[in-house]
């Protein structure tokens, strides 16, 4: 049997994160990162091109530092779910998502076990 692993979009300012991120993805066999940046101008084109199933984004992603920046990525990928990366030290970026109910989260602590759950959580709905 064949199966299509989630397709994920890395977008993060910070290289060692995002590169952090990705490694510890590649060994997850269920999940396949297609793609990294570290810009907002080149995730829309990332997204447009690989229509990716998760696009998880760092809180510090310049150009995308408020829920009016998140959702205009969703209101223009209506089908790709955002899940928001913030600094353990974030409450407001946090207290935000939570509010707004849209966005899933995690912490930049997180454990791979939470990264991989979360990343399957939010693909499943």
């Amino acid at each position: 049997m064949h199966f299509s692993p989630i397709t994920v979009i890395i977008a993060d300012p910070r290289t060692i994160t995002r590169n952090g991120l990705a490694k510890t993805l590649e060994s997850i066999q269920e999940i396949q990162v297609i793609a990294t940046t570290a810009c907002s101008n080149e995730l829309v084109c990332f997204c447009d091109r690989h229509q990716p199933d998760i696009i998880l984004i760092s809180a510090n992603l310049p150009g995308v530092n408020s829920m009016k920046s998140y959702r205009h990525i969703t209101e223009e990928f209506p089908g790709i779910p955002v899940i928001i990366v913030a600094d353990d030290n974030d409450a407001e970026t946090i207290i935000a998502t939570k509010t707004a109910g849209e966005f899933a989260w995690l912490y930049t602590s997180a454990t791979e076990e939470k990264i991989v759950s979360t990343i399957q959580a939010v693909h499943e709905g």
